[in-house]
């Protein structure tokens, strides 16, 4: 399995391990690691955030913040190879829980009329920076792969 995290390196992704023997990472973070990433000298304090959990300003999403959708796949996957699940008794009692409440809600129905046209064209000035950088991101990639 190979996993890669392009342009700044700081995309969600994950890894997944399904064979009886385990999961080994090599990471290769060379000069390009989070210092890099966020603009850190040599010698100065640069945080992890890979490592962080989003509900403390990192990037990492917790075992009980993940898609269900995700649980489920990697689930199934270990079971096709015949392995169970390692996760902690309390994830699992956790996740059945936020199952059976996502079941109970009902959506709530919003429609442009009822939406505030302040907030959505916020929204969408930030979406508009977002793809912009990304843009600008991915081309400084290319260039980068040209020149080398």
């Amino acid at each position: 399995m190979i996993s890669a995290a392009p342009m700044r390196g700081d995309w969600f992704h994950q890894h997944f391990g399904t064979h009886p023997e385990g999961l080994r990472l090599l990471v290769f973070d060379g000069p390009y690691g989070p210092g890099f990433r966020h603009r850190g000298a040599p010698g100065d304090d640069v945080a992890d955030v890979g490592a962080i959990d989003t509900r403390e300003g990192g990037n990492a999403v917790s075992y009980v913040d993940e898609d269900p959708h995700i649980r489920k796949t990697y689930e199934a996957a270990l079971i096709a190879e015949g392995m169970t699940t390692g996760m902690p008794a309390w994830v699992e009692s956790w996740l059945q829980g936020r199952a059976a409440a996502a079941e109970s809600r009902t959506p709530k129905a919003t429609t442009a009329a009822t939406a505030d046209p302040a907030q959505q064209a916020k929204r969408a000035e930030k979406r508009s920076a977002l793809v912009t950088q990304g843009i600008d991101l991915l081309d400084l990639w290319l260039q980068d792969l040209i020149r080398n």
